[in-house]
């Protein structure tokens, strides 16, 4: 895949992890009171995690050919783990929240 068309997917890919993460910050109202602290913690280091990896896209975006292809594989890997993070918190708290 071409360099531009690479990293152009990935900030599409990181805008729709930020619509869940807003989608789950919105749902806080839903979750029982007893897990509320929990999941707002949980939706705090998911948006940490998020902005990490803008940070090495933008790097990405900025690097030679060669960083290129080393920081490509480390930011798979972080969109890999965040999107991972988010469904396993949205099945939690979807099985454990109601």
């Amino acid at each position: 895949m071409e360099r531009k068309a690479y990293i152009d997917k990935l900030a599409k890919q990181l805008k729709e992890l930020d619509d869940k993460i807003v989608t789950m910050e919105d749902g806080a109202g839903k979750i029982a009171s007893n897990l509320k602290s929990e999941y707002q913690s949980q939706v705090s280091v998911l948006k940490g995690k998020k902005d990490d990896i803008k940070v090495k896209l933008k790097e990405l975006n900025e690097s030679n050919q060669e960083a290129f292809g080393i920081l490509k594989d480390g930011i798979s890997n972080s969109f890999n783990e965040l999107k991972e993070a988010i469904e396993g918190a949205v099945k939690k708290y979807k099985s454990n929240g109601k």
